[in-house]
């Protein structure tokens, strides 16, 4: 799978490839639903080392692959 340039574009990629809906992302992740609507939007285009610890886990995929 070839990745989008943008941390939205990864972000939806990503959470698309594992059949997961933004609820269970954000179940999964702990982060609100708002907010991964937010990356996925691109209006949130900064993750503190934390929350793409936990995007990355819950994506099961390496932290550096969620990075701006």
């Amino acid at each position: 799978m070839v990745l989008g340039e943008t941390l939205a574009r990864r972000v939806f990629q990503l959470r698309e490839f594992r059949n997961m809906t933004r609820k269970d992302l954000s179940r999964y992740s702990r982060l609100k639903e708002e907010k991964i609507e937010d990356i996925e939007a691109g209006i949130e285009t900064w993750l503190s080392v934390t929350e793409r610890q936990l995007l990355a886990k819950a994506l099961a995929v390496e932290p550096v692959l969620i990075q701006e």
